[in-house]
């Protein structure tokens, strides 16, 4: 009975241990989510801002050439 009791405590603390684990996954997931979306917004705002310097137009990253729509 005392082993079966000692087992019992155990698994109870490993579930706990499992539990604070899975919550800390979950708060540096929804961090990164956070910053991802941060990300896209700052991604958007330059892009307006490149389209009022430069205009519409297309860019080439492996060429680093801008082409203005015509």
């Amino acid at each position: 009975v005392l082993t079966t009791n000692t087992r019992i405590g155990e698994i109870e603390l490993q579930i706990h241990g499992l539990e604070q684990e899975f919550q800390s996954l979950k708060n540096e997931k929804q961090t990164l989510i956070n910053e991802y979306s941060k990300l896209q917004q700052e991604e958007m705002e330059l892009s307006v801002e490149l389209k009022d310097k430069y205009g519409e137009g297309t860019y080439d990253i492996s060429t680093n050439q801008f082409t203005p729509t015509k």
